[in-house]
């Protein structure tokens, strides 16, 4: 998901930080055309116009300390970058390798922070950092706030949680709510030497992930996963919001009580959704199935489905899981996760977007590490 990627305004007056990433994409060729396609707004429902504008390209001139922390160098550097890191490895990646569908998403999206202007951009185009790795979006001004808030804030990274990745360290990486994969790829590259399981449950941006993960090539590395994840197995239905996909969920009534973010005039063009019946696992299914022993990180981002995912580990694989980073949207939620991981980790935390709430928004990022082998207690930062 993007953590408030539509609470900032259109593309062209973002807040704060957000304002100069945006400024520095440049501009984009469009070629403006109506289409007609079926949702409900949550609040108004049935058939929609909405103007959309395809490109072939989208450029994203990425400053240079930025593209070395993605790692983002020219292809032939990658290649032997590649072939040493498999060496490490052991010639093998100790990883199922990803899936390689050729299936691209048909729909056409509009990017949740330029909706005011009715400007939106084919599933396929992307923002290309300039370096060989063409990072696939469906919504670029969404994407270019992940990025942001991913690679430069790294949200994920709390100053003071003591959250760790580093380049030396091995093991298993677990991207849940995967969306497009841009932590995914960050995480790679700071961890050359981890195997990664990203998980998304959207077919539509499965396909988007899948494709970045190629382009980046790190298919040996990664296992691609299209499920939902929760408490139990089962099918359930997603809400996909095409026109700001990153905030897509299993609850979608919690997410149209954060509508406030957005300008009233808004409400129905970004909440027009389409139903999905997808898969959903617990964790712990997972690590059973992979046979995954332990985990160096899971981040989850799983839009108000938090709760129902932690309910899904099993007693005997906390302490499995080194380190957790989770994106909560209320105090209330954030409230029972802190107390339900005091109980397995020494150290437990949680970082609020102080942006966000000035958008009346209560986003934070809650953080865990250290698992304890029993006992209660532990040190609780907030």
């Amino acid at each position: 998901g993007a953590v408030g990627s539509g609470a900032v305004g259109s593309g062209a007056e973002g807040s704060g930080g957000r304002s100069a990433l945006i400024e520095r994409i440049g501009v984009i060729e469009v070629e403006q055309h109506s289409d007609r396609r079926q949702g409900d707004g949550m609040g108004g429902g049935g058939e929609a116009e909405a103007e959309f504008a395809v490109t072939g390209k989208f450029d994203l001139e990425l400053p240079d300390e930025l593209r070395k922390l993605l790692g983002l160098t020219n292809r032939e550097e990658d290649e032997r970058r590649e072939e040493q890191m498999e060496e490490q490895r052991g010639g093998s990646s100790g990883c199922v390798d990803a899936d390689r569908p050729r299936h691209e998403s048909e729909n056409r999206y509009e990017s949740s922070q330029r909706d005011a202007s009715g400007c939106g951009i084919r599933s396929g185009c992307g923002i290309r950092p300039g370096c060989g790795i063409r990072l696939a979006c469906d919504a670029p001004s969404e994407a270019a706030y992940i990025l942001d808030e991913v690679a430069v804030r790294e949200c994920y990274l709390p100053s003071e949680s003591g959250i760790a990745l580093n380049g030396g360290t091995r093991g298993c990486i677990i991207d849940g709510g995967a969306n497009i994969g841009i932590f995914t790829l960050w995480a790679s590259a700071r961890c050359p030497l981890c195997k990664l399981i990203a998980i998304e449950p959207s077919p539509r941006t499965f396909g988007i992930l899948a494709r970045n993960v190629r382009e980046a090539r790190l298919e040996r590395r990664t296992r691609l996963m299209q499920s939902a994840l929760g408490a139990s197995t089962g099918s359930v239905e997603l809400s996909h919001y095409p026109h700001m996909p990153g905030h897509s969920t299993l609850r979608p009534e919690e997410q149209w009580a954060q509508r406030h973010a957005f300008r009233p005039e808004r409400w129905e063009r970004m909440y027009m959704r389409e139903r999905h019946t997808c898969q959903m696992q617990p964790i712990s299914t997972i690590l059973r199935q992979e046979g995954i022993k332990e985990v160096h990180l899971l981040k989850l981002d799983v839009e108000h489905s938090e709760e129902d995912v932690l309910a899904g580990i099993q007693e005997d694989d906390w302490p499995r899981l080194h380190q957790l980073v989770i994106e909560t949207h209320t105090v209330r939620a954030r409230t029972r996760i802190l107390a339900q991981l005091r109980s397995h980790y020494q150290v437990v935390g949680a970082r609020c977007d102080e942006e966000l709430s000035q958008c009346g928004l209560e986003h934070a990022i809650v953080y865990a590490r250290l698992p304890r082998r029993g006992g209660a207690g532990g040190h609780l930062r907030l």
